[in-house]
């Protein structure tokens, strides 16, 4: 079984912190023996996998499983629940799929055969939530000052841009 390794440096992300993660989501795959392992931001970007998808696949897994787990914590939020530990799990014939949120939104999808253990699974999630919760701690902080000092324009920009935005559209 070939495993294609896979990573996008994002512009909040590190170059360590994209390689601690990635090697974090190797050592998951292996441990649990799945066909993907993937790990994405808030928005469903796919930050890295690794595992037996294309690229342009694992962009679409890490939209659509956004999308599922921002269904599910607004079904906790709706049923009045609190949700210390988010898994989601859809049982296959061949293959299992753990869908869970190791930091403040943050996705991680396993797809594992189904011969492995569901308690060894929630084993290794746990684990790797502590230790993408540590890695991915600092980069909110990171992004967080970036959005300031990018957010931070002087009125002179900002109206410079403005009559450029004007003048474009009589063809100036």
């Amino acid at each position: 079984m070939t495993m294609m390794q896979h990573y996008r440096r994002q512009q909040f992300l590190s170059e360590e912190t994209l390689n601690k993660v990635q090697t974090r989501l190797e050592r998951l795959a292996r441990d649990s023996n799945a066909r993907l392992a993937l790990l994405a931001d808030p928005t469903g970007q796919e930050l890295a996998f690794c595992g037996q998808v294309e690229g342009h696949i694992a962009e679409t897994i890490s939209a659509l499983s956004a999308g599922q787990l921002g269904a599910s914590h607004e079904l906790v939020k709706a049923l009045r629940l609190s949700a210390t530990f988010t898994l989601m799990i859809r049982e296959g014939q061949d293959y299992h799929y753990y869908l869970s949120a190791p930091a403040d939104r943050y996705i991680l999808l396993l797809v594992a055969p189904s011969e492995v253990p569901l308690g060894w699974v929630r084993h290794l999630l746990k684990q790797s939530h502590e230790e993408f919760g540590l890695l991915l701690a600092h980069v909110e902080e990171e992004s967080d000052t970036e959005h300031q000092k990018a957010g931070t324009m002087s009125p002179d920009f900002v109206s410079s841009l403005l009559d450029k935005m004007d003048g474009f559209w009589d063809g100036e």
